[in-house]
């Protein structure tokens, strides 16, 4: 009689031996186990020694034997990749997924690094060149979303998929401190007198003067000294302010990985906008608003986030494709040429244009949205004016005593903006003056958050606030 010798047994039996075998020759071996926060048999929790923050690193992996890949970057919080919890076992049936806690925050070590993008961005690197062998979708929320833009925009050949959840960090702090600062900690150390004062309030004419203190604030992130007695070497106010202070103004450009932006309508900490700033400058992307959802719809409403984004990560390619031509957010800067001309005079209710106009004349109208636009001329006094996704091209902008927050878009002309007294927040815009692009009289204040601009003074980024006075140019 002859007998067959079984070591391991067979089907899913063999496949879980197997892994373990695998396990055991990996070079974290000793130190990984089931993952106790996840409801899932083959999940396993490995603790790496990190080079970049030089200490100890936590990773969670499930769905080993699944051929696509999906990593998973949280944001800022002490919670760290348990966000992710409902999203991993959501998923993990189609997915082999990677997720890990970012240096100082979860269950990696903690102390006085200066945790900035930059770090961070190089720890994904190790991370997935240690766990991932293949191109992998990317999925980063907050913090973690952005960190993810970067990583997408250096390692295009690695990113697959990129989808980004309510980013945080990519308008100028000055814009966005408000919202940050509903975290509980504040961003900027005290480098000048009354700072929480000015902070809690956005007091933009003051930060506005005080553009000079970013060197100030790089100083505090750069010394472990400073860290210790400004920031309490809080990983979360040094990842915060490091954050605050970048500039994504070319990573923005250089995303080439499909990517769908997911954004809560009623994000209070992450405005709608930044999205919509996104979506304009990305090349293949697509914005979702998602209604009734705040920063984190993946904790807010989990079956519905997670059926969402697991429709959107199994799509084919040519279904990707098509729907980022039928999606695509940015109006296109070409436009027939139009003859109608708009007036809004001192009216009290909200005012919308949308189409193609030769000029708008705005005077005393203080809730003016233009959106999807072509426009020749735009003329704005004593208004207060949104601008979404448009472009004024011609004769350009001319704002007297007013307030223009523009989100995407172009703004052009020989002289492209004149300004008189006037505060002007400009985020994700290009603007480009064949002579002049900004020319100020009196006195302005202007918000540059990753916008470009074209002149003969200028060329290039601009991720900046500036505080002009009469007859400056830029």
């Amino acid at each position: 009689m002859h007998h067959k010798l079984e070591f391991f047994g067979t089907g899913k039996a063999v496949m879980r031996h197997f892994l373990v075998i695998l396990l055991f020759l990996s070079p974290w071996a000793a130190q990984a186990k089931i993952v106790p926060w996840l409801e899932l048999e083959d999940s396993r929790e490995t603790s790496i020694a990190e080079p970049v923050f030089g200490g100890k690193a936590v990773v969670y992996e499930t769905g080993l034997q699944r051929k696509r890949t999906l990593v998973l970057v949280h944001g800022l919080g002490q919670d760290g990749a348990r966000i992710w919890k409902d999203t991993i076992e959501a998923l993990s049936n189609r997915f082999h997924i990677v997720a890990f806690d970012l240096p100082g925050f979860g269950a990696s070590d903690k102390g006085n690094r200066l945790y900035s993008p930059r770090a961070y961005v190089d720890f994904i690197q190790y991370v997935t060149s240690k766990f991932v062998d293949r191109p992998f979708a990317l999925v980063g929320h907050s913090m973690g979303a952005t960190l993810s833009m970067q990583f997408a925009a250096e390692n295009p050949d690695k990113v697959e998929r990129l989808v980004m959840i309510d980013a945080a960090g990519v308008l100028h702090r000055a814009v966005f401190s408000g919202h940050l600062s509903s975290l509980g900690f504040e961003l900027i150390p005290e480098v000048y007198p009354r700072q929480t004062e000015v902070m809690s309030n956005i007091v933009r004419t003051t930060l506005g003067r005080l553009e000079g203190t970013t060197l100030q604030a790089r100083a505090v992130l750069e010394s472990e000294t400073a860290r210790a007695k400004l920031l309490q070497a809080n990983p979360t106010r040094i990842a915060g302010l490091a954050l605050a202070l970048e500039d994504y103004s070319a990573v923005i450009n250089q995303v080439k990985s499909p990517t769908l932006i997911l954004w809560g309508q009623d994000d209070p900490i992450a405005p709608l906008r930044t999205g919509k700033l996104l979506a304009g400058k990305i090349r293949n992307s697509r914005l979702r608003v998602l209604p009734g959802m705040g920063h984190s719809p993946m904790l807010e409403s989990p079956e519905t986030f997670n059926k969402l984004l697991y429709k959107e990560l199994t799509r084919s390619d040519e279904d990707f494709e098509r729907l980022a031509i039928e999606e695509n957010y940015a109006l296109p800067s070409y436009s027939d040429q139009a003859t109608e001309v708009v007036e809004c005079n001192a009216v009290a209710s909200e005012v919308v244009y949308e189409g193609d106009f030769k000029r708008i004349d705005i005077n005393g109208c203080e809730h003016v949205i233009i959106r999807n636009s072509h426009v020749s001329e735009l003329d704005v006094y004593n208004g207060k004016v949104v601008i979404e996704n448009s472009h004024i091209r011609g004769l350009g902008m001319r704002i007297d005593d007013s307030q223009v927050a523009m989100t995407g878009g172009s703004v052009q002309g020989v002289l492209a903006i004149h300004t008189e007294d006037s505060v002007l927040d400009l985020a994700g815009v290009d603007i480009d003056g064949l002579e002049t692009a900004l020319y100020s009289e009196g006195e302005n204040e202007v918000y540059f958050s990753v916008s470009q601009l074209s002149s003969r003074f200028n060329k290039g980024g601009q991720h900046i606030a500036y505080f002009l006075l009469d007859k400056d140019e830029l």
